[in-house]
């Protein structure tokens, strides 16, 4: 019997040691693929690395912002056509927009840096802009979300410079004549 048994055992032996063989074997090609991986993966993140680096600078390079191609020409010719300090005091301290609408006001000073008028204007579809016309609808309740946010603004589609300038005439009477004198 211990033939038998001696036997037994060698077959065992021998079957173990051609199974870690086999393990070596598969080791060995799962580290290669390991290392492999790891370079493709070193690649790939330098890859991605370039990629958002190359998207995040084609997003700077041509993105046009509505107030700076909009906003800023229109105030421009406001400035020209009524003698107001809205262009020059927006240029010097900038524009920022706020809220849901993306509302953007912008002022106008005298000579003592005191504001004496403003304007807010809100982006539209398709290249329009619109200014709040200094009225209100009602249909939010005070400090709702749409109250703080302007929704309930009655605004005027600016088609025209003169629809700003009646607007400054409108909501500030105390600069109409000299608006107006200007023009």
């Amino acid at each position: 019997m211990s033939n038998t048994i001696q036997s037994i055992k060698e077959a065992y032996l021998n079957a173990y040691a051609e199974q870690k063989k086999v393990e070596e074997s598969i080791k060995k090609e799962a580290e290669k693929a390991h290392a492999a991986s790891l370079r493709y993966q070193k690649l790939s993140a330098k890859k991605m690395g370039e990629y958002h680096k190359l998207s995040s600078k084609s997003y700077r390079s041509v993105t046009l912002h509505w107030t700076d191609a909009l906003v800023l020409p229109i105030l421009r010719e406001v400035d020209k056509r009524t003698g107001l300090n809205f262009y020059e005091m927006t240029k010097e301290r900038g524009m920022a927009c706020f809220g849901l609408r993306a509302e953007c006001p912008v002022f106008a000073i005298n000579e003592n840096n005191e504001t004496i008028a403003s304007l807010v204007f809100t982006p539209g579809p398709d290249g329009a802009v619109y200014i709040d016309s200094g009225e209100t609808t009602g249909d939010y309740q005070p400090g709702s979300i749409g109250d703080m946010n302007g929704f309930g603004n009655v605004v005027e589609e600016v088609t025209s410079i003169e629809v700003i300038i009646e607007n400054l005439c409108r909501r500030c009477p105390e600069l109409a004549e000299s608006i107006r004198k200007h023009q």
